[in-house]
């Protein structure tokens, strides 16, 4: 696959032309994150047979957490998974709302092989229905274990609902932070 065929794979996908210039070989501000996210990217076959989910939330540098789910696509698709998927929860309220293609691209997101949800802090937004519908989307994704990429703009314990922190804790689902690993609260 040329890097044009992979720049327009992700474009078609709706990923933010920002995120999909920036590689992985461009240094990373924490080399930390660096050894720890090489061996799931050179293994990509096993991440996604693992169904390995995580959130990703970097303070100081949230385009950063975008670039690294991003990654995680490039590298799911030059492997030959194409079954690879970028939403917001406001793309997936709305496939839900509209219907669109008869169910079908919502579909298409909850079976994924790879889902990267960025801008997670829009939930914090959402009320009512919308809330209702992105939850029960995460929590069935989640439950069918796919692999899903959460992408949150801020504080992942204050953005998301009791009902997802004690889902996320349940099944273990850890937040990268640029201070290390830690636990759903």
């Amino acid at each position: 696959m040329t890097r044009k065929e992979l720049y327009n794979l992700l474009y078609a996908n709706g990923v933010p032309m920002q995120a999909i210039k920036w590689t992985f070989t461009e240094e990373l501000d924490n080399q930390y994150w660096k050894h720890k996210l090489t061996p799931m990217l050179e293994d990509i076959d096993t991440f996604l047979n693992n169904r390995t989910s995580f959130l990703i939330y970097f303070a100081n540098n949230p385009l950063l957490a975008s670039r690294i789910a991003t990654t995680y696509m490039k590298v799911s698709f030059l492997a030959g998974y194409y079954k690879v998927k970028y939403a917001t929860p406001g793309v997936i309220v709305g496939f839900k709302k509209e219907s669109w293609d008869n169910g079908e691209a919502y579909h298409e997101l909850l079976t994924a092989d790879l889902l990267v949800i960025d801008k997670v802090l829009e939930h914090r937004k959402a009320d009512g229905w919308p809330r209702e519908v992105f939850e029960e989307f995460v929590e069935d994704r989640l439950m069918k274990e796919r692999s899903t990429l959460f992408v949150c703009g801020d504080n992942p314990n204050e953005v998301l609902s009791d009902r997802l922190r004690v889902l996320f804790d349940s099944l273990d689902i850890k937040i990268l932070t640029e201070d290390g690993i830690s636990r759903v609260k």
